[in-house]
């Protein structure tokens, strides 16, 4: 006769936290490489680009795309789009806030997430969704100190998990902040520029010297006075 000796191992719970670990890991991968696009690019609508096709590349994602905000915070302009979809003219490439499902993330100032595109109220047009496949949608607000910068958005033609909302909420971050710095930057060039075109005109001597005479800035006026 045979006999059969049998012993069981519960493992789901190391499995999960196999799966755990490999999410954070792909999780960090992904903020790493969308940090090396916004360093790597050299004005905001190529980052915003290279953001967009690293997400397709690094989540799975049909298509991802990002809309910045006007100053006034009252429409959202298409800047980046990658994967299934490049184009930027369509009739997404200008949300008012508070419309669509993006101008509504950004009117809220809150992440949302949708596994059922075709049937879900919000969907501008759910006919579109069912016949391009696209099943789920994650967005993701771009804020900075409370102001929202812009949108973030992912659609994909399989379910998206809960957890990818915790990993767009790092790169969003990083993304809010890479616009915050550039927008500021932008303002202060011009900023300047203003005052040099002002300076320029005006029929006063206008110059900036350091402490051994060294002229740093002066106007036109004072350029045409001394020669």
């Amino acid at each position: 006769r045979r006999l059969v000796v049998s012993n069981a191992i519960d493992v789901t719970e190391q499995k999960r936290a196999a799966d755990e670990l490999a999410r954070q890991a792909r999780a960090t991968a992904l903020r790493a490489d969308v940090a090396s696009a916004l360093a790597a690019a050299p004005d905001i609508r190529s980052a915003l680009q290279a953001c967009a096709e690293t997400l397709v590349r690094g989540v799975g994602a049909a298509f991802a795309r990002v809309w910045t905000a006007d100053a006034a915070g009252e429409w959202l302009t298409l800047q980046a789009s990658a994967g299934r979809y490049t184009h930027l003219d369509g009739p997404h490439g200008r949300v008012r806030f508070g419309e669509l499902k993006i101008g509504r993330i950004a009117a809220a100032n809150a992440p949302h997430l949708s596994n059922d595109l075709p049937n879900d109220p919000a969907v501008g047009d759910p006919a579109w969704a069912a016949r391009e496949g696209m099943r789920a949608f994650a967005g993701y607000p771009l804020s900075a100190d409370g102001r929202v910068l812009g949108v973030l958005a992912l659609f994909a033609t399989a379910e998206l998990p809960d957890a990818v909302m915790a990993d767009l909420g790092p790169v969003a971050a990083s993304v809010a902040q890479y616009l915050d710095r550039r927008l500021a930057a932008e303002a202060v060039r011009e900023s300047e520029s203003r005052f040099r075109s002002m300076a320029d005109v005006a029929p006063a001597l206008i110059w900036v010297a350091e402490p051994d005479g060294r002229r740093t800035y002066f106007n036109r006026t004072w350029l045409e006075f001394t020669g």
